[in-house]
């Protein structure tokens, strides 16, 4: 009830702890984590084994079975039929019961069945998990059990509860009053251990007819028969199965879900989508290795984030008219270039309900800025939604959300206006109103050229020339000094650190401006220089030095001066502008060419040039006295060195 209420905006009352479950439900996860860790280790001194020499079949074995004997446990501790008698100490029949109870074939204990009774020990005397959360499963799958290699092959992350109950609930109304709770099938492509299944067991029984919701039989067939999911991981569906049985208890396996080498083999993921009147996934968001052929046919996942693109397109192209879908994808499908013909599909066959941004770091051990989508493919004869809810959720904004699903940005963008839009964008920037508010004034593109430095040949590339070097911090003949990469404690009056540069066309992959030299420029970071709105430190090389393309340079075009250019790239205008709607790490200078800039036609400068010139040559000197007057380090000792070593 706490769940709906935060989706649907309802006050939350102030003498019930919003925090208390969640609190709840990391100390028992914790708990969990540390009696698998405990049984493991068990397993591991009984047969004498070296994790770091063990095959990944003995791997698999090892961790398949300590985890079906903690799913004896949560059985038993759950009171599920056949379970509540059990003794964890006899492990073969375990083994048995877990294996009818989820309809799969029996381990093979193959003589160590001694080895592991230490371990049915150790869970045997832990404490109950009766009240234990099926969430809480998914954080000891990702926290516990997943290697970092697995992670990194199968893109696995854990779907945060709190952005899975927001979806399920943003799209109730949609479930119950226009697909009807008896016509919902849900289905979770790359399911993983299924947490949008576990909460749509959730929904469903909450908005069940009476007819059968009473019926214990009938609930079961029904749920049954309208959930299901696939994945490619074994050891993740086994876990999805657990998870739902434990969302159903008493009732026994008999889940929907399929094992799939690859789900974009073939028409598997069409026939799904289209067998289905509701899809939630959040996908995996690395790229998937295709044929040159699918290449030219505009298959979208050889791009980094192509997989979770080509998920969407394909839910967009398969999906039956009136399909409800919730997808969390990266940031860069709802605004990259890339996927500008995407955006357009979904705009102009759906009707978007919503779109939520949020910052890095929602995923524990992933650090992209997702977002979500919710819509449905439109009707044939519907009319088209004409607006969507935008909602921006900042990095210090995140708790709000979590705890209120309060969002920091909220707006209601015309959707005509995004497919008119030449880049057809789905996130708005903050203060849009400023940015867009008259179509004429000028772009910063207008009074400067704007682009990035050089890119060197990479040094392991079979045309880079034998003994060469692209940079080097020592001197060397042949070298010219140039900035490669944003080094030292430097400030917008003072330059970082220069490095030589090797200019030779050779070690040379692109150009692009960075070795037209003596030009005078104002080059700024490419890489944002903190997370908060002040994120730009624009500097002056009077001299035209080479740079890399970890600079973005600023030629300004007649008569306008550096001075100008440099005020104008330093501002506060131009940081509000960079901090409402820049990448999360770099910042591009096609966003920087569109920021809308002041008419200086036919305006005196030179007040303002006047006026930045003084500024340098103060801060200069201020930054000049202070390292004049700086105590000198104190010459370190062979026996300080040694000391401070061992401290």
């Amino acid at each position: 009830a706490k769940t709906w209420a935060r989706a649907e905006g309802a006050r939350q009352l102030d003498f019930v702890d919003a925090g208390l479950l969640p609190l709840v439900e990391k100390e028992a996860g914790a708990r969990l984590r540390q009696l698998f860790d405990e049984m493991l280790g068990h397993s591991l001194d009984a047969l004498d084994l070296n994790p770091s020499a063990m095959s990944d079949a003995e791997s698999h074995w090892l961790v398949r079975a300590n985890f079906w004997l903690l799913a004896g446990k949560l059985m038993r501790d759950k009171s599920v039929p056949k379970f509540t008698r059990l003794d964890l100490n006899d492990v073969q029949d375990v083994f048995d019961r877990v294996a009818d109870h989820y309809h799969a074939p029996r381990i093979r204990a193959n003589g160590r069945l001694k080895a592991l009774r230490g371990a049915a020990d150790v869970a045997a005397k832990f404490s109950s998990f009766r009240c234990l959360s099926t969430e809480t499963l998914g954080a000891l799958y990702e926290e516990a059990l997943l290697s970092p290699r697995t992670r990194k092959l199968l893109s696995v992350h854990r779907t945060p509860t709190y952005l899975v109950d927001y979806m399920l609930a943003r799209m109730s109304r949609w479930m119950e009053d226009e697909i009807g709770i008896e016509n919902c099938r849900v289905w979770e492509p790359s399911c993983g251990h299924a947490p949008f299944l576990v909460g749509a067991v959730r929904l469903l029984s909450d908005l069940l007819p009476e007819c059968i919701a009473s019926d214990r039989t009938e609930r079961r067939k029904f749920l049954r028969a309208h959930i299901g999911g696939c994945d490619r991981d074994a050891f993740a569906l086994e876990i999805a199965r657990l998870s739902l049985t434990l969302a159903d208890i008493p009732n026994p396996n008999g889940w929907r879900l399929d094992p799939v080498k690859d789900m974009f083999d073939g028409n598997y993921l069409a026939e799904n989508i289209a067998a289905n009147s509701v899809v939630f996934v959040n996908p995996p968001f690395e790229s998937a290795k295709v044929s040159a052929q699918e290449r030219a046919g505009g298959d979208l996942r050889f791009h980094r984030n192509g997989q979770a693109a080509e998920l969407l397109r394909r839910v967009v192209r398969s999906a039956q008219p009136g399909t409800a879908f919730g997808v969390v994808v990266p940031q860069t499908i709802l605004e990259g270039n890339w996927f500008t013909s995407l955006r357009r599909d979904l705009m102009a066959q759906c009707d978007i309900q919503e779109i939520t941004v949020f910052p890095d770091k929602v995923f524990q051990f992933a650090d992209v800025e997702t977002g979500i989508i919710l819509a449905r493919k439109r009707p044939a004869a519907a009319k088209p939604h004409p607006r969507y809810a935008f909602r921006r959720v900042r990095e210090n904004g995140m708790n709000g959300f979590i705890n209120g699903y309060r969002a920091d940005q909220n707006s209601r963008p015309s959707v005509q206006e995004r497919l008119l839009a030449e880049d057809a964008r789905l996130v708005v920037p903050r203060l849009a109103e400023l940015w867009t508010a008259n179509p004429s004034t000028p772009r910063f593109s207008s009074i400067a050229t704007i682009t990035h430095g050089l890119f060197f040949l990479p040094e392991t590339h079979k045309d880079f020339p034998k003994g060469a070097v692209t940079t080097s911090d020592e001197p060397m003949k042949g070298l010219v000094e140039g900035f490669a990469t944003a080094k030292g404690k430097w400030q917008t009056h003072l330059t970082p650190t220069a490095t030589g540069f090797n200019l030779n066309p050779k070690v040379i992959e692109w150009p692009m401006e960075g070795t037209s030299v003596g030009c005078p420029q104002v080059l700024l970071n490419k890489a944002r220089i903190s997370r908060s709105a002040w994120r730009l430190k624009a500097f002056v090389d009077a001299v035209g030095k080479p740079f890399t393309h970890r600079f973005i340079v600023f030629r300004p075009m007649p008569p306008l001066t550096v001075a100008v250019i440099w005020a104008l790239a330093n501002s506060p205008y131009a940081n509000a502008y960079t901090f409402t709607d820049s990448g999360k790490r770099d910042i591009s200078a096609t966003f920087l060419r569109e920021m809308p800039v002041p008419k200086l036609d036919g305006c005196d400068t030179k007040p303002l040039e006047a006026a930045v010139r003084a500024y340098l040559t103060a801060a200069r000197a201020f930054s000049k006295s202070q390292r004049d007057t700086a105590p000198t380090p104190k010459r370190r000792t062979k026996k300080t060195i040694r000391q401070s070593r061992y401290r």
